[in-house]
């Protein structure tokens, strides 16, 4: 048996999981059904082997060495709470990728990636999978995420269930329950947390503001309960489709919606330059709303 075909076997014995998988218009991990038998684990043979193969080699590796050990070209361990990618593997895995195309992460980029099943945010590294596109057609691009623990590889992972790592000294919007519903209010990540269990579970220690302005600290915040927070006049990039990439532009209202406090900060207003209007073909005063997960900060002197 050729090594390929070993290490095939030992990963996909490691896959208790299929994910992400579509519901009623969803997506997120399904635990395999006791019933459905092993047809429910992703095939690796199925997989491009190219990036993917690369990661995959590595994951298998990691299977080999147990939960507590990272592969050191894959995973490196820079601080307590995020695992990270190899520069220089990642450039490397993703240099078949069509230089014009714009993906919107560069292969081997650390993310974090929800999964359903669990209702919590996996740290993780990211696949780029270039699809075949018709002569003079854009470039599509699918995203794959492999999770350290519990070792797996999510494929086909929409662009609204990644995002990059929150980091202390973020700004963030906080899910409070109220009386009335849901309430969203500002704060800034103080401390991040991760467990050393099979799962490994994030939490955050948040310093936060309420509707009166009072600060107040939360310890314990699950990742799902935060968004990141953008200002106005933030200079940020915002994501426009693989034919424009990341340009550049300036938050034009908070994120959090009017009023500030409370609402869903799920978009964020941002003005884009006039360069970047004529490029995208937007509308000459360059307003836009976009999804907060297809935005990012930039230093301020960039923009």
């Amino acid at each position: 048996m050729m090594l390929w075909d070993k290490l095939q076997g030992v990963l996909t014995a490691s896959l208790p999981w299929r994910c992400p998988a579509r519901r009623n218009g969803e997506v997120g991990c399904v635990p395999d059904s006791p019933r459905s038998g092993p047809s429910n684990v992703m095939p690796m043979g199925a997989l491009p082997r190219r990036p993917v193969k690369k990661l995959a080699l590595k994951l298998a590796a990691m299977a080999t060495t147990g939960a507590q050990e990272e592969h050191p070209t894959l995973l490196r361990n820079r601080g307590p709470h995020f695992i990270h990618a190899d520069a220089a593997e990642a450039d490397d895995a993703g240099a078949e990728a069509d230089a014009g195309a714009r993906p919107a992460y560069a292969h081997g980029s650390v993310v974090e990636c929800y999964c359903e099943a669990l209702g919590a945010w996996l740290p993780g590294a990211v696949a780029v999978i270039e699809q075949d596109a018709q002569e003079g057609s854009p470039s599509v691009f699918t995203y794959e995420v492999s999770i350290a623990r519990p070792r797996q590889l999510l494929r086909s992972v929409p662009l609204d269930y990644v995002r990059e790592p929150l980091k202390v000294g973020e700004a963030i919007s906080v899910r409070m329950s109220s009386k009335t519903g849901d309430l969203w209010v500002s704060g800034v990540v103080s401390k991040v947390h991760q467990s050393r269990g099979t799962f490994p579970v994030v939490s955050f220690e948040v310093q936060a503001e309420s509707e009166s302005g009072e600060p107040f600290e939360m310890s314990g915040v699950p990742p799902d309960k935060l968004r990141r927070r953008f200002s106005e006049g933030d200079p940020v990039d915002v994501y426009r489709g693989t034919a424009h990439g990341w340009v550049p532009a300036v938050v034009s209202s908070p994120a959090s919606g009017a009023p500030a406090q409370g609402s869903n900060p799920s978009h964020v207003s941002v003005l884009l330059s006039k360069s970047n209007c004529i490029q995208t073909g937007h509308a000459a005063n360059g307003l836009d709303s976009i999804p907060i997960h297809l935005v990012r900060s930039r230093p301020h002197h960039a923009y």
